[in-house]
């Protein structure tokens, strides 16, 4: 049990990019789940928002997790019995990172609730 275990109190899938081929010389994305992990959300604060917004990018929230859990950039990340590739809201990640003593994942993300 990692020092930040009590605190991961949400259940996500991590839903992960794949692409296949369409059968006309091109592919379609789609994402498939790769399984259940327990994270915390927050929202990203007022700095943290603006920095993003300077470089055109879109940051709500910061998501923690174990060190070890298997999340990526462009993940997905959904509430049991939601598809990213149908419906919303889920969580875009868009950056991880660990400290020097990884004693967390934390991962910069997009909450995508509509488009």
């Amino acid at each position: 049990m990692s020092a930040v275990t009590h605190w991961l109190k949400t259940e996500l899938h991590v839903w992960r990019e794949t692409t296949v081929a369409d059968g006309s010389g091109g592919f379609t994305v789609s994402y498939v789940d790769q399984g259940s992990a327990m994270f915390k959300a927050d929202q990203s604060s007022a700095a943290e928002a603006l920095v993003a917004a300077q470089s055109e990018a879109s940051h709500t929230h910061n998501i923690y997790a174990e060190p070890d859990a298997d999340v990526e950039r462009n993940d997905r990340l959904a509430a049991s019995g939601i598809n990213p590739n149908t419906g919303k809201p889920y969580y875009r990640i868009i950056s991880t990172t660990t400290p020097s003593t990884a004693i967390y994942l934390k991962s910069v993300a997009e909450r995508v609730e509509s488009g």
